[in-house]
């Protein structure tokens, strides 16, 4: 048999809600409030407000009260925290990306391939996504590359 090559199509959601939408979704199912919690898990009623609203993270110190207190597991928590700030750090790349691919059309890609700096290829973000580097930047690249 011969080898098989797999194509991988990575899963990237269009949205994703804050661990909070979890833990309000809890709230309301026990009728309970944010300030009962924040009383129950020994945290400040404003810090509560902000996990359940997404604007202050789930720490594991945080997961493991939660677990005493809804019986959630405290990976449950940090798995959903984990996931959802890794979306927004995605989502941070790729408009940092887009703004280094935007500034590569006004750079002189056909005089550097002309050069053998570069090579013509794949997309420019993804160029500087999976090498690391800025070829608009850099004043000489570590290797020959491709763009777009």
């Amino acid at each position: 048999m011969g080898a098989h090559s797999k194509t991988r199509y990575p899963y990237e959601p269009d949205e994703v809600f804050p661990p909070g939408n979890t833990l309000a979704e809890w709230l309301n199912d026990r009728g309970m409030t944010q300030t009962e919690l924040a009383a129950r898990v020994g945290l400040s009623t404003n810090h509560t407000n902000q996990i359940v609203n997404g604007a202050a993270p789930i720490t594991p110190e945080t997961a493991l009260r939660l677990e005493r207190v809804t019986g959630t597991p405290a990976h449950f928590w940090n798995n959903l925290e984990m996931s959802y700030r890794s979306h927004l750090a995605r989502c941070a790349e790729q408009e940092r990306l887009a703004d280094d691919a935007e500034c590569l059309k006004q750079s002189p890609v056909d005089e550097l391939v002309k050069r053998d700096r570069i090579e013509r290829g794949e997309e420019a973000a993804e160029q500087a996504r999976t090498t690391g580097h800025d070829p608009v930047t850099a004043s000489t690249p570590p290797k020959r590359r491709t763009v777009g």
